[in-house]
């Protein structure tokens, strides 16, 4: 039985030097402590190693209590999360000193540059073939807590070119890293804009007044059972996975007989907004009826256009009253709680062009997604060309 591998035998040029994980990566295991001055770092899948925020302060993942519970890593380092590699959580580090990360990620070293380059590595690890791959060498009972594990992972061989090529596939490739994360910090600039303006003039610098949450908007409550629904006539239904946190956009919606519980009834121009972790920020002014999660409000606008209703709730002050919630695993927002909050508005008689200008940020913040998405996709299709030899780069054998 040959070793795993996310590439076929037959795939790549028959030069490229089949070789095993364990033999290009080592397991470290450096420790700090707590009171370590070394920057506390966490793995993202969305970008990489990055500074711990508090909002992702998890004490609880941390393997031992010791005196020792952190693990060092360095430039060039491959982090993993076992649990959650199957989505992506896999990473080279970028940060130029050395980083602090929870034990419970492994921390992988090149053994010598001189036969893989890191990049390159790292870029085979998180390709998307390849992130579909670990499910295959995933361990554990239970779907939810799969876990791939350095024993498993070690064993898995990868074709490698030369160095020489390697890096020649690893300049083209970083070009378009280049201009994704440019992108990235445009849209970045646009949020931090964005959230400045709504910030102001939701509060009582820009505000003109004051009022009662329950004086502008009211809480749908009606419901629609799967029961009496007609099989030609199922909504479309939105879960809260479909909410773009931040954007007020959404990644997808459900079509046909795609629930079985009683959902919420929405119609065009409700704001719906995520009721379960409320720091997550997840909200959309609906551009057609349908149904969605019971852990979404459905939101009615009265006095008050449903756009800046919409805009409201993406105010800081909204979301701080919405942060005083209930529960502790599940954090629920309260509605009864919020209904009686007091917010700042607009002046009335600047309220169109406030909508104007919010709706303005969020088209070019919706098009720098649209350019980071159609760059991404252009080099997942040179990945699959360039990593399977099937394109040999200039002066290659």
């Amino acid at each position: 039985m040959r070793n795993p591998s996310p590439f076929r035998v037959d795939e790549c040029p028959p030069t490229w030097v089949r070789t095993k994980i364990r033999d290009l990566l080592e397991d470290t295991n450096h420790r700090a402590s707590k009171a370590s001055e070394i920057p506390l770092c966490s793995l993202t899948i969305e970008s990489g190693v990055v500074p711990k925020s508090e909002r992702y302060e998890r004490e609880f993942l941390l393997k031992e209590k010791g005196t020792d519970p952190y693990k060092i890593a360095q430039w060039d380092d491959i982090v993993f999360n076992p649990m959650n590699m199957r989505f992506g959580a896999v990473a080279r580090v970028t940060i130029s000193t050395p980083v602090r990360l929870s034990a419970y990620y492994n921390v992988l070293r090149v053994k010598d540059k001189s036969i893989i380059l890191p990049y390159y590595l790292e870029t085979i690890l998180k390709w998307s073939r390849s992130v579909k791959f670990y499910d295959s060498i995933a361990s554990g009972s239970l779907i939810e807590k799969r876990r791939v594990h350095w024993s498993a992972l070690s064993e898995v061989e990868l074709p490698l070119p030369p160095l020489s090529e390697q890096k020649k596939i690893s300049e083209i490739l970083s070009c378009w890293d280049r201009g994704i994360e440019e992108i990235k910090d445009y849209k970045l600039l646009l949020r931090s804009f964005k959230a400045a303006c709504l910030n102001f003039f939701f509060s009582q610098i820009g505000g003109e007044s004051q009022v009662e949450f329950s004086a502008v908007a009211t809480l749908r409550r009606d419901r629609v059972d799967p029961k009496d629904i007609q099989d030609e006539k199922w909504p479309r239904s939105v879960e809260l996975e479909h909410f773009e946190p931040n954007d007020g956009f959404l990644l997808g919606f459900n079509e046909g007989r795609s629930f079985g519980s009683t959902k919420c009834c929405f119609d065009k121009g409700d704001v719906l907004f995520g009721k379960l972790r409320p720091y997550l920020r997840k909200y959309w002014l609906a551009e057609w009826s349908g149904a969605c999660s019971s852990e979404v409000w459905v939101l009615q606008a009265q006095g008050i256009s449903s756009s800046l209703l919409f805009y409201l709730v993406q105010s800081n002050a909204f979301i701080h009253a919405a942060n005083k919630t209930t529960g502790t695993k599940m954090p629920r927002a309260n509605y009864d709680a919020i209904s009686s909050e007091q917010f700042w508005l607009p002046p009335k008689s600047a309220q169109e062009e406030v909508i104007g200008a919010l709706i303005s940020l969020d088209q070019m913040i919706k098009s720098a997604e649209f350019l980071q998405k159609s760059l991404t996709i252009q080099k997942c299709g040179l990945m699959q060309q360039l990593l399977t030899g099937k394109v040999r780069v200039k002066g290659a054998a």
